[in-house]
């Protein structure tokens, strides 16, 4: 009999049953050692990422060919105007919004409050 549930919802709700009990579950050697495993395969999937785009870079430069440069630099300063803007875009909210809800507000030092000398804000974090 099968119930038809998702398989996603099902891990992630696992994960976080399993992270919030981990420290009656396992000793301090074994969540150290969880760490170290996950650490490494997080350094290992990264790895993979960018030898998968390495992969993909031959075909990328061959539709660019015939291209004039100067067409390339432009779609180049777009895509970083692009990323830098969106960057902005997401920092600045996720800073301040939870400071809107009382549930989650705590003291930050990106409140948006006055300003003191030691806390950088949100427009140094996002660049």
């Amino acid at each position: 009999m099968a119930l038809h549930l998702s398989g996603v919802i099902a891990v992630v709700t696992t994960g976080l049953a399993m992270g919030r009990a981990q420290h009656r579950i396992a000793g301090p050697r074994s969540r150290l050692a969880g760490r170290a495993v996950w650490d490494f395969l997080g350094f290992i999937l990264n790895n993979l990422v960018f030898i998968l785009i390495g992969l993909q870079l031959n075909d990328i430069l061959g539709r660019l060919d015939g291209r004039p440069w100067w067409e390339i630099v432009g779609i180049d300063l777009a895509l970083a105007a692009a990323l830098i803007l969106s960057r902005f875009l997401w920092v600045f909210p996720a800073t301040w919004l939870p400071q809107l809800i009382p549930a989650v507000r705590q003291p930050s030092r990106f409140s948006p409050g006055p300003r003191r000398r030691s806390s950088p804000g949100p427009g140094c974090a996002a660049w």
